[in-house]
């Protein structure tokens, strides 16, 4: 499965003002709207065997369902953590590595070892396979006007924080 490249279905003002539509009222609430903190586990699972998927959901500030895969944890050494975001604003999702336990820990985009790039591409494409389209990198700092969220200031209002965790900042 390695390599797919899914197209996005909908164009970036389409999604802004999908965006807006949906935060029309104020930011959407998971707990109240009944979202489900659960949502595409199990597909994820499956992708990540034999690693276990933790559901670190939280609709606290959040519009996604939060996954973390981790590999390597428990030792002294390196630990590299998977972290998945699926929107319950718009079918996006986003991935990332985070390396801890590493003089060069936090976010890393290049020198992921090549079987976590592995893992990651079976975990996106189980989750195109639900009907999810992965957020281009370019459009997450696109800003969104007329939207109002919890944390971020006016000007700081991103398409990022709107699909999936507002932020301070």
């Amino acid at each position: 499965m390695a390599g797919i490249l899914v197209t996005n279905p909908i164009r970036l003002d389409d999604l802004i003002r999908l965006v807006q539509e949906r935060f029309r009222d104020g930011p959407p609430n998971g707990w109240l709207l009944g979202w489900d903190p659960a949502r595409c586990l199990d597909s994820v699972g499956r992708a990540a065997r034999p690693h276990h998927v933790g559901n670190t959901t939280s609709f606290d500030y959040g519009f996604c369902n939060q996954f973390e895969v981790a590999i390597g944890a428990g030792g002294r050494g390196e630990c590299w953590v998977l972290t998945i975001h699926l929107s319950f604003v718009a079918p996006t999702f986003c991935l990332f590595w985070t390396r801890y336990k590493s003089p060069n820990k936090g976010v890393v985009n290049a020198g992921v070892p090549e079987g976590q790039r592995a893992l990651e591409d079976e975990v996106r494409a189980a989750i195109q396979a639900e009907g999810f389209f992965e957020l281009p990198d370019e459009w997450f700092d696109v800003h969104v006007d007329g939207v109002r969220l919890e944390l971020s200031d006016a000007a700081d209002v991103t398409l990022n924080k709107c699909l999936f965790c507002d932020y301070d900042g």
